[in-house]
């Protein structure tokens, strides 16, 4: 990223590759077990990241997403 970016586009390119990389997880051939449990896992690890990304992302422009201000 360049040095000129804001945190807010910091999140926002963030939240972007995360989601990016599910895409690709999700069209990936199944996986096996033992690798299927933690796959799942990961791709839980990674939608729980980009949802407490756009969580901080939503503070930063001045909105309180869970409603505790």
């Amino acid at each position: 990223m360049e040095n000129n970016t804001t945190p807010k586009d910091t999140l926002v390119v963030l939240r972007e590759d995360i989601k990016q990389l599910l895409i690709d997880l999700r069209n990936t051939d199944k996986f096996e077990f033992p690798a299927v449990a933690e796959v799942t896992l990961a791709q839980r690890h990674l939608e729980d990241a980009r949802m407490r990304l756009g969580v901080a992302l939503t503070l930063l422009e001045g909105n309180d997403p869970l409603g505790t201000r």
